[in-house]
């Protein structure tokens, strides 16, 4: 029988996560399986070093495919800031090319790509407030979409990944991080219901 939980997981990757939380953590979700409802939120990944720890990363997968498993909700999004990025990474054919590999790593299948940016705009018609200046992209999967929005002047990405298939945040968290070279302020996993 599939029980459904409620509830906010808010911070659940901290930088040196120890067997001890782990432990607290996993009584919590146990406890949380006896509710009514789901709603799953974590903020994983406040940090570059709170990337860097596999058992954080390993843990917040596991809870991640449990409730997978369980068959509660529409799917997974995953919502993904990056800060400080290198911005020769922000071509047209550098994006491609990371969603081609990002959908390689989480065994997705691409579909149409759509491009939104200042490509073969006249110069005095193109973007100029920081925040407009980039390239956004929308890459359809078969189980859904990633869209992506890179800011040229800010060095920033806002990732989202959204599937009704199961994938490992972490492992996207650290493609994403590594591939732009960039900073991770905030990423945040959600379940569709």
């Amino acid at each position: 029988m599939c029980e459904i939980f409620t509830t906010e997981f808010k911070n659940l990757m901290v930088h040196h996560l120890d067997t001890a939380r782990i432990d607290i953590l996993k009584k919590q979700t146990l406890a949380l399986a006896r509710q009514a409802r789901l709603d799953l939120t974590a903020n994983a990944c406040r940090s570059q070093a709170a990337c860097d720890d596999k058992t954080s990363m390993d843990y917040y997968d596991h809870l991640m495919r449990h409730f997978a498993k369980a068959n509660v909700g529409y799917g997974m999004e995953l919502f993904l800031d990056l800060h400080d990025c290198n911005t020769k990474q922000f071509t047209r054919e550098r994006i491609e090319q990371f969603f081609i590999e990002l959908c390689n790593m989480i065994n997705m299948e691409r579909q149409e790509l759509f491009w939104w940016d200042d490509h073969g705009v006249p110069i005095e018609e193109q973007q100029t407030e920081p925040h407009l200046v980039g390239t956004s992209a929308v890459q359809f999967i078969t189980t859904s979409n990633i869209v992506i929005h890179t800011l040229d002047i800010l060095k920033r990405v806002y990732l989202n990944v959204f599937s009704c298939k199961q994938f490992s945040a972490a492992e996207v968290v650290l493609f994403a991080r590594n591939y732009f070279d960039g900073t991770v302020v905030q990423s945040q996993m959600n379940q569709r219901i």
